[in-house]
């Protein structure tokens, strides 16, 4: 898990306004390949963000067996943006990719 504090000059990766909920928010992968944005005093999830509050992680991967993709680490949040690794589980087939590392809109979840 980890926490973005919005600064008073903050922009989304679209260069728009962000949100003005969530000022102070916690992003949580989970094991099951998602990511929540929630606000950090309330614990509400931040509904501008992905779909409703969060982001499925698989999107955009080949692998959509579940249990087989999941972050391997807490992500790393930028001024603007969450950067997310995650890996399959290997050795249960010869047809996994790798892991991937990717970037989100620490804002809107939109993939960077």
């Amino acid at each position: 898990m980890s926490y973005h504090a919005t600064p008073a000059d903050a922009r989304t990766s679209d260069g728009a306004v962000p949100p003005d909920e969530c000022k102070q928010r916690i992003i949580l992968p989970t094991n099951d390949g998602r990511m929540f944005a929630l606000d950090a005093t309330t614990g509400e999830v931040c509904h501008a963000f992905g779909q409703n509050g969060q982001n499925d992680l698989k999107d955009g991967m080949t692998v959509k067996t579940k249990g087989f993709y999941q972050g391997t680490s807490p992500p790393v949040v930028t001024r603007q943006m969450i950067v997310m690794a995650g890996a399959v589980t290997d050795n249960y087939s010869t047809e996994e990719p790798s892991g991937v590392v990717r970037g989100f809109d620490v804002y809107t979840g939109k993939l960077i």
